[in-house]
């Protein structure tokens, strides 16, 4: 028995070394029930559709990652979470993160119960996260994007048509 619980404890020793352990940025982001101020509706948008431009980390030192570059990522955001991008910080174990910007196009569509056309432009299309965090070993992290929209649909049934106010955003993070 003492055999078997030694190799048991080498086996978790072994785990824990290894150099496959993951340590990842995952980015969330998720239509809320929230209202943001000034909203006039009576309604939440069934989708809000964005695209991803890039996602850069900027350390204490003041140096920048990209953590997403490359074509636009399509993002069709609906009230359920869903993982947008994910960085790989295996390699930042004790790397202090100053900040996470996160850049979308400005444009945004959005889908009302009548309509799925509608547009919004962001007035500020960066999204900056700017808590310090330092990166552990084998400790995800989630960055969730809160798209406070509730209540920035207007329908008129007699028309049928649907007008859509921006949202605002809010966000946190937190360990996997």
């Amino acid at each position: 028995m003492a055999l078997g619980y030694a190799l048991l404890l080498s086996g978790c020793a072994d785990a824990l070394n290894a150099t496959n352990v993951t340590t990842k940025l995952n980015i969330a982001m998720v239509g809320n029930a929230s209202v943001p101020d000034g909203a006039i509706g009576t309604q939440d948008p069934i989708f809000q559709l964005y695209k991803l431009v890039s996602v850069v980390l900027t350390k204490s030192d003041g140096t920048t990652v990209a953590g997403y570059e490359g074509d636009p990522l399509d993002l069709r955001i609906i009230s359920r979470p869903q993982i947008i991008t994910t960085y790989d910080m295996a390699k930042d174990s004790g790397v202090v993160y100053s900040s996470v910007a996160m850049t979308f196009d400005p444009t945004v569509t959005a889908a009302g119960r009548y309509q799925d056309d509608l547009s919004i432009t962001l007035e500020n299309p960066v999204l900056t996260y700017s808590e310090p965090f330092t990166v552990a070993k084998a400790q995800d992290r989630r960055l969730d994007i809160y798209v406070n929209w509730q209540n920035t649909v207007t329908e008129s049934e007699v028309e049928q048509t649907n007008s859509v106010q921006a949202p605002t955003f809010s966000l946190t993070l937190t360990p996997n």
